[in-house]
């Protein structure tokens, strides 16, 4: 019985380091992702100041897509402040 408790103290610190690096994959995919999303309203933002117009439905489009705006452009129920 104690070779088998061993055997499992041996494995559990590989166990962890693996589930550690599985979550921080995900977190660091989360971040490039909103990287890339904070580049593209900046770029949206410097176009708007040189006075140029901004096409805002591809944006929408792909708000409704990500579920954040639902099908009317409004922000989807799991994103108001309501109670």
């Amino acid at each position: 019985m104690s070779s088998e408790n061993e055997r499992f103290g041996d494995i559990m610190p590989v166990i962890i380091e693996r589930i550690i690096r599985f979550e921080r994959a995900e977190t660091d995919a989360f971040i490039k992702q909103q990287n890339k999303r904070l580049a593209q309203l900046r770029a949206i933002e410097r176009r708007k100041k040189e006075g140029k117009r901004i096409q805002t439905k591809p944006i929408i489009e792909e708000l409704q897509r990500a579920g954040i705006l639902d099908e009317n452009g409004d922000l989807a129920i799991p994103y108001r402040d309501e109670e």
